[in-house]
């Protein structure tokens, strides 16, 4: 998992995988999370740290659900 985080919009992160295609993370505000799998949209909401490790440590855990739901995808 490789995660770039862009501190001068501090709106877009970036996660790239090595069997996905690149998901855009964008953080509407400090409780909401949006993560775009290709054509499915993954809306998490929860109270976040305002520690910004503490946010891509969520944000992490959360694009590794999308990820599984992926694979479930691809497994079909």
């Amino acid at each position: 998992l490789q995660v770039s985080l862009s501190r001068e919009t501090g709106r877009t992160l970036h996660f790239s995988f090595i069997q996905f295609s690149i998901i855009h993370c964008h953080i509407l505000d400090f409780t909401s999370v949006i993560i775009r799998c290709g054509e499915s949209v993954v809306n998490w909401k929860r109270q976040l740290e305002r520690l910004w490790w503490k946010k891509l440590y969520v944000l992490e855990t959360t694009v590794q659900l999308c990820e599984q739901r992926l694979s479930t995808v691809d497994n079909v």
